[in-house]
This record gives C-alpha cells, structure tokens and sequence, in this order.
C-alpha cells in the first residue's frame, strides 16, 4: 500500500508542478528523477525488510 501511495504522490506532484507552474525542462526532469528514485527506494525498500 505504501508503494502506490509514494507512487501516486509522486507523480501526482510531477504533473501538478508541470500545469500549474509551467515547469518545464530541466526543473521539470530533475522532479521526475527525484520522484522515480524515491519510488525506486519505496519498492527496494518493501523487498528487503
């Protein structure tokens, strides 16, 4: 459940940022890599504990 709970809010942020502020480019690829390793480290994190 936590993982599609990070998932979801990640990606809920990345789209927000993106319409909202008009963050585009290389701000709006930096959030996209930040929240995938956040979500990378979500689902390692499940595996291993």
């Amino acid at each position: 459940m936590k993982n599609y709970g990070t998932l979801i809010l990640t990606y809920t942020l990345v789209l927000h940022m993106r319409l909202t502020s008009e963050w585009r480019g290389k701000r709006a690829a930096t959030l996209s890599i930040v929240g995938f390793s956040g979500v990378l480290s979500a689902f390692g994190g499940l595996i291993l504990f």
